[in-house]
């Protein structure tokens, strides 16, 4: 998770980061993954929820 923080500040800011905006995009990679977890969790059959809870 903290590698994909990493990733995201030196996109915003370049590779002169600061451990700072890493902490700083921690909420948007819990948001990315919640996102995905959505994602998957619609697409999977009712049924097969239930046997994977």
């Amino acid at each position: 998770m903290t590698g994909l923080a990493g990733d995201l500040a030196v996109k915003d800011l370049g590779y002169h980061i600061l451990p700072t905006d890493v902490i700083d995009n921690i909420p948007k990679v819990f948001r990315r993954l919640m996102n995905i977890d959505d994602i998957v969790r619609s697409s999977i059959h009712p049924q097969a929820l239930k046997l994977i809870g």
